[in-house]
């Protein structure tokens, strides 16, 4: 039995002024922090009332306890007071009270939201999980996890991408309210409002004295028109009390779902668990034999007793509290707008440069021409940002229709300026480009961050190989944080292996061309899935954790011994030591596997072994899917490989586990491009479907056209699985691969001839040289093509609508002239005009017909070229490995025949490094032909459509003497 567990306890954030001078001066009432308020809440009372957004059903709850207790004391109370006792009504009242209270309380309290961290407190986290994990700008930052130990058990804490802190233990974030709130139990919309730390005894006291007020009422209602029918007759009765069959109807259909929920938050709290829990299987022995719920006392009275007579922990938003000039927490703007998580000096007002519509649905704002509006978040992604007009309303509005006033930049599709000299790295809490101290804030606690220092060069993944040689193993150099590659970290757990990820918050980002919705980082809007199939904890054969230190820099450790307090280090993204090349390279005995990966020597040089049949694989028919009664939606994919014909249905969360799973084996190897990610809003709306599938289709093309990925075990489980339970037996069987990192090499049947050290070397920096060069013309490509789809929907078509309109204007005015003639001349004007406008709109249309397959395929190269520093670090990690070969012989560290395995083995991952660099050479020269043939044609097509349209208005004018 687990030892009894300490409470862990969050203070409340202060956000006034420490200053004891008030200025006497001062007539302006501050605003209340109610009123900028992030979430998706109301508030009535000055703040005192807080209740999500969609209230209806709350209503419906208050008409139909009111209506039917009403009912019951006007017609069947006086009737039981006096044939039975006055008792009766006494105690109905009692318990309609007690119902009444204990549901408004439930409603208008904060259920236990957790503070939003401040835009210095988010870009302080960022720095410190980029400097943990190694990783610049250009990857896609792992899976935002970390793990704790509570009463020996260790529980994941997962980072919320939109209140921008690691969530405590229970907490979780409502997509409905979108807040974090803390021990969250679930969204109740018959109270209208989230149930979590803070008035969840009061929602059970709630359901509990419902339970027994809808039986009372049932009973003594039956009770009334048994009596009452001995007198007069059934059907008298009924004249004489129409009321009750109402009130007989609502409680015998409500009484069986009241006292069902009641039972089982009854279960819930004797064993100390949440609904999230519960649904979730968090502690259940399915998932490990040693899984046991931390939190449980082990007593059910003492589990009781502290859900319901414990002390109620205070509010920590301080929703009423004033908002002072000099906090970090909102701040109005000259407009009378008020900017949440912004100073004075970071006001983000811009100046709306087009007329922008909005559709419905789509939570857009419509914005005009010249409006000043206040931009709430501008790294929205997918070319949109978050703002709000002076009205108070928010919404998505396209970035490049609006002006940053403070620094007159345009914003860029990825929600930051496109200036090169203006770094707006302050207001963007993803960016990696500010230095800052190691030590963070715990949850969003409210701190100061202490250095805004730019480091121009961190979201460069090259930046390293300019700076510094190759990376060392040698214990006299383990202090060297010059040395690039000297120290690779991973994350805390497999999940998290995704260092050769490519960001999406990079400046040249393409996403969601032509979408009116955003991507955002992984498990952004979806991290908080009731029904991830790989949330337990599992061990991995590549990942040793680090020892843990007295440093408060130190990470948690796996396998820590068991304890009742809850372990946590300042370091806020917990790493861990990845194997370096010399696992591979000093293994005595290396691991057999049934998976054989064959080289060849081709024309080119070396090449993997291609199977004479290619494979292929369809994604297509996405359907929707539901699960735990609704409340769980899903978007399912069919998948149909062509070597079997056979579909079988995938959704996003599988894709992203063998998208990890491919990293975490051939990462060292092999570059895998990251999946388009996950959706903020609007996932289930037909564009974003298509695209998404279109998207997903494009990885499965560069999967299955790989002959080492595509034959690998993972990748033909994924594709060709039965059943559901093949499915997860694969899974769990891929998990336990003990052959993963540099340990792949060992798979490797490389030609016979043997590979020198400096041959190998020499390739190595070939291909560096090269994807350091491509990765900067695909860059530079990418940003001039954003200018140019800008130029394309934006000024061209505006141009060419003003020509359309001056000439049709000039029409108009001619045809005043009085001149019987005239319309020899103001017809094919008109037409004329007309014709400009139609440009107008083909410009405007034509970036997705040409550009857009342009800007994919340099995206997709992007991300590609993003995984080589990774991978040329280890080959360079060999390589000098290699070369200390003497000195450690000469030390004793390894013997001579050591060395020359040393020295052969290398020449085995040259073999693969070469195989896979001229499999890269071979489609990008067919991808790079492809796309600009589609492109160019795209554009003959475009212009010759143009040139037509003006040779048709050129034939109606004639030239009469």
């Amino acid at each position: 039995m687990p030892p009894p567990m300490k409470q862990c306890e969050y203070s409340q954030i202060t956000t006034q002024s420490s200053s004891p001078m008030e200025s006497p001066k001062k007539k302006k009432i501050p605003r209340k922090k109610w009123e900028v308020f992030p979430g998706r809440n109301k508030f009535h009372c000055d703040g005192r009332i807080m209740m999500a957004r969609q209230t209806g059903v709350f209503y419906l709850t208050l008409v139909l306890i009111v209506v039917t207790t009403g009912l019951f004391f006007a017609f069947d109370c006086p009737f039981l007071s006096v044939t039975i006792t006055p008792v009766i009504p006494a105690i109905a009242g009692v318990l309609f009270f007690f119902v009444m209270g204990t549901l408004l309380r439930t409603s208008f309290s904060d259920p236990g939201v957790l503070p939003r961290a401040t835009q210095d407190e988010a870009a302080d986290l960022e720095r410190q999980i980029d400097i943990a994990n190694g990783s610049g700008g250009s990857y896609r930052p792992p899976p935002r996890t970390k793990e704790v130990i509570i009463n020996g058990q260790t529980v994941k804490l997962k980072y919320c991408f939109t209140c921008k802190i690691f969530r405590p233990p229970r907490a979780s974030h409502c997509s409905l309210c979108d807040n974090c709130v803390e021990r969250f139990d679930h969204h109740c919309p018959w109270v209208g409002n989230c149930v979590g730390k803070r008035n969840y005894r009061f929602f059970y006291m709630f359901i509990l004295s419902l339970s027994f007020l809808t039986v009372f009422i049932f009973a003594f209602v039956i009770t009334h028109v048994i009596l009452r029918s001995q007198k007069t007759g059934f059907l008298n009765a009924l004249k004489d009390s129409p009321a009750s069959v109402l009130e007989a109807v609502v409680c015998f259909f409500s009484v069986w779902s009241i006292l069902g929920l009641s039972g089982f938050h009854t279960y819930l709290i004797s064993s100390n668990q949440t609904t999230n829990e519960d649904i979730k299987g968090s502690w259940s022995n399915k998932r490990s034999k040693d899984n046991y719920n931390p939190y449980s006392y082990g007593n059910i009275f003492t589990n009781c007793c502290a859900a319901l007579c414990g002390p109620l922990p205070p509010s920590l938003i301080d929703r009423r509290g004033a908002i002072q000039s000099d906090t970090p927490q909102s701040v109005a703007a000259p407009n009378g707008i008020t900017t949440y998580g912004a100073t004075q000096s970071q006001s983000n007002m811009a100046r709306v440069l087009y007329n922008f519509a909005a559709e419905p649905g789509n939570d857009e704002l419509t914005v005009k021409e010249g409006e000043i509006i206040t931009i709430a978040n501008r790294d929205v992604g997918g070319g949109w940002c978050e703002a709000t007009n002076a009205q108070g309303m928010t919404g998505l509005v396209p970035a490049d229709y609006v002006e940053m006033i403070s620094e007159s930049v345009p914003l860029a599709p990825g929600g930051k300026a496109q200036s090169a000299t203006t770094n707006l790295a302050a207001f963007d809490p993803f960016s990696s480009t500010q230095a800052g101290s190691s030590g963070g804030p715990a949850f969003g606690s409210s701190f100061t961050s202490n250095s805004n220092n730019q480091t121009n060069n961190a979201d460069d993944p090259w930046f390293n190989w300019n700076t510094s040689s190759a990376g060392t193993w040698s214990a006299d150099n383990a202090g060297n944080s010059g040395n690039a590659w000297s120290t690779v970290n991973w994350p805390t757990n497999t999940e998290s292996s995704n260092a050769q990820k490519s960001s999406t918050a990079d400046n040249s980002d393409i996403t969601g061309y032509g979408h009116p919705q955003a991507y955002q980082g992984p498990g952004a809007a979806d991290d908080d899935e009731w029904d991830d199939d790989w949330d337990e904890s599992r061990p991995s054969p590549n990942i040793i954790p680090r020892a843990e230190s007295d440093s408060a820099e130190a990470g948690l450790a796996r396998g820590a011994p068991r304890n009742s307090s809850v372990k946590m280090s300042l370091n806020r993204f917990p790493t861990f030591s990845k194997h370096g090349p010399e696992v591979y390279l000093l293994s005595k005995q290396l691991v057999k596997s049934t998976e054989k990966i064959t080289i060849h020597k081709g024309e080119v040089g070396p090449v993997w072994e291609y199977p004479t049949c290619s494979l292929s694989c369809v994604v297509a028919d996405p359907k929707k899917g539901s699960k735990l009664y609704g409340l769980k939606s899903y978007i399912e994919y069919q998948v149909t490989p062509n070597h079997t014909n056979r579909s079988v249905n995938h959704r996003y969360k599988h894709f992203d586990w063998l998208y990890e799973r491919l990293l975490i084996k051939f990462g060292s190897a092999i570059p895998i491009p990251s999946l388009p990610d996950k959706q903020v809003t609007g996932r289930f709306e037909e564009e974003f479907i298509k695209m998404r599938m279109e998207r997903l289709q494009g990885w499965m093309n560069r999967m299955c056209h790989h002959p080492v990925v595509s034959n690998s075990e993972v990748f033909q489980l994924f594709i060709t699985y039965r059943d559901e339970k093949e499915w997860k037996l694969g899974k769990r069987k891929t998990e336990k691969d003990d052959i993963v990192g540099v340990m792949v090499f060992s798979t490797v049947e490389p030609p016979a001839e043997d590979i020198g050290l400096l041959e190998a070397e020499q390739k190595v920096e070939l291909f560096s040289k090269f994807t350091k060069t491509m990765d900067d013309g695909v860059k530079e490509l990418l940003n001039v093509g954003q200018e140019h789809w800008k130029r394309c929907t934006g000024a061209l078509p505006k141009e060419y609508q003003k020509i359309g309109k001056a000439l049709q204007n000039l029409s108009q005015v001619f045809t005043t002239s009085g001149y019987e003639g005239e319309s020899i001349l103001t017809d094919p004007l008109t037409e004329a005009g007309k014709t400009y406008e139609e440009i107008a709109n083909l410009f405007a249309e034509q970036p997705k017909k040409d550009l857009q397959y342009l800007m994919e395929t340099n995206q997709e190269y992007k991300g590609l070229l993003g995984c080589f520093p990774d991978i040329i670090g280890v080959h360079k990690g060999a390589i000098e490995k290699a070369k200390e070969g003497d000195k450690l012989v000469a030390l004793n560290k390894v013997t001579a025949q050591e060395k020359n395995t040393m020295v052969n083995r290398i020449g085995t991952m040259s073999y693969t490094f070469q195989a896979e660099m001229n499999h890269f050479h071979s489609n990008r020269i067919y991808d790079y032909n492809t796309v600009m043939q589609h492109y160019l044609q795209q554009q003959v097509e475009f212009y010759e459509t143009i040139a037509g349209k003006l040779k048709q208005a050129l034939t109606h004018f004639t030239v009469q003497q």
